[in-house]
């Protein structure tokens, strides 16, 4: 004999009066967590605070057990994870600029979101020294914890030993790497944003800021991998050798499409990850995104010491180099 039985809908949660009196600001809150959290192609360190400081302003109008519930029907996270928000938001706020710069995780900040401060120093420290850290190798340096790498394990010879050095080499190639690449790839987002604002831009000026670390990126590239055995690395290689010699970038009407749509996807690439592959990056959404439709005599580029009228939309559309206008 078969027994049917019928569910029941869970009653929905009748809102409390703070709720209540805060409504308006809760809604703001909700919508700013989800946008956050479901707009972003990838998660980085100023996100993971900007999520502590929304779910902080709900936290503050309810009680303990109402923000719990609220977590649950509003945002897409326990209450657990976004109390440890928060708490990255309170407790490493002496901390949030080299974080940010130092592009970590926030799987980083959570792990360090309740250590103690000079704690978190250390292990800031070592980030901004040696590349980016583990959640794993975090937890060890909150602990006191010596590494696997550590330097002062006794030297082995043979085979063993020859493998062992030569992962130390590339590793702390690969952190020095890091470091230059992010400086780099920072610069030229600026750049890039200066490009999409119709603002003035001098090569010279940008090489000053990037050139030297660019070229230091790229020796530490070439030390740390073999670049020509892999298409994206050899792409990055040969972009930071060029983005170190100033003679090697391409002209004036050139060089804005070139600085968006070939060394940005790059860059971003070989420091965050990301992927460098796209079916037409002349046209990909992220780059239509990026270029603003702007009559092209709106935008001016300084090149050197000689204004430009940047054709950066033009050259957008068509990969056909085209005559800046009234320039001879």
């Amino acid at each position: 004999m078969t027994i049917h039985t019928q569910k029941t809908k869970k009653k929905a949660r009748t809102p409390t009066p703070e709720e209540v009196a805060h409504a308006a600001l809760l809604r703001r809150v909700a919508a700013a967590v989800t946008a956050a959290v479901t707009a972003a192609k990838r998660r980085d360190a100023e996100q993971g605070y900007d999520l502590g400081a929304h779910l902080a302003q709900a936290r503050e109008v309810l009680p303990a057990k109402t923000f719990g519930a609220w977590v649950k029907e509003n945002c897409v996270f326990t209450p657990r994870l976004a109390t440890s928000y928060i708490a990255v938001h309170e407790n490493l706020q002496p901390f949030r600029d080299r974080l940010i710069a130092a592009a970590v995780k926030p799987t980083i900040l959570l792990t360090l979101a309740y250590a103690p401060p000079e704690k978190v120093e250390e292990v800031v420290a070592a980030i901004e020294a040696d590349g980016r850290m583990t959640v794993g190798e975090v937890k060890r340096r909150l602990k006191g914890e010596e590494g696997p790498d550590d330097t002062s394990a006794p030297s082995v010879g043979g085979r063993q030993g020859l493998l062992r050095a030569a992962q130390a080499k590339s590793k702390t190639h690969t952190s020095l790497f890091s470091k230059e690449a992010a400086i780099v790839l920072k610069e030229v987002e600026a750049a890039a944003a200066l490009l999409e604002a119709g603002k003035h831009i001098a090569k010279s000026a940008l090489h000053e800021k990037l050139g030297a670390a660019a070229g230091r990126a790229c020796q530490h590239l070439v030390a740390a991998v073999e670049t020509e055995l892999d298409k994206d690395w050899m792409r990055a290689r040969v972009v930071l050798g060029k983005l170190s010699e100033l003679p090697s970038w391409p002209g004036r009407a050139e060089f804005p499409a070139w600085l968006v749509a070939t060394v940005l996807p790059v860059l971003r690439f070989a420091v965050l990850g990301e992927s460098s592959s796209t079916p037409n990056p002349q046209t990909s959404a992220e780059l239509t995104e990026f270029v603003p439709e702007l009559d092209p005599r709106q935008t001016e580029i300084e090149d050197d010491r000689v204004m430009v009228t940047s054709l950066l939309p033009i050259m957008v559309a068509s990969s056909t180099p085209v005559a800046a206008p009234g320039i001879v």
